[in-house]
């Protein structure tokens, strides 16, 4: 691999969604562990996602 290549920074792009069965508080657990192994893995940076109203996804913002 070449060395731009190698050093490019890399992210992650995150919804924390709500899955059947789960509550927002377990989908942040979920979306906490991902951010944990992504800097392990040597990412940069970890994105949420902000999607209006959307009650499957923990990181919408319900109150607009």
């Amino acid at each position: 691999m070449n060395g731009a290549v190698s050093h490019l920074p890399l992210s992650i792009l995150d919804l924390a969604p709500v899955r059947h069965g789960e509550s927002p508080r377990d989908s942040f657990a979920t979306s906490v562990t991902l951010a944990r192994l992504a800097e392990e893995a040597g990412y940069r940076r970890v994105w949420y996602a902000e999607h209006h109203n959307m009650a499957r996804i923990a990181s919408s913002d319900r109150k607009s």
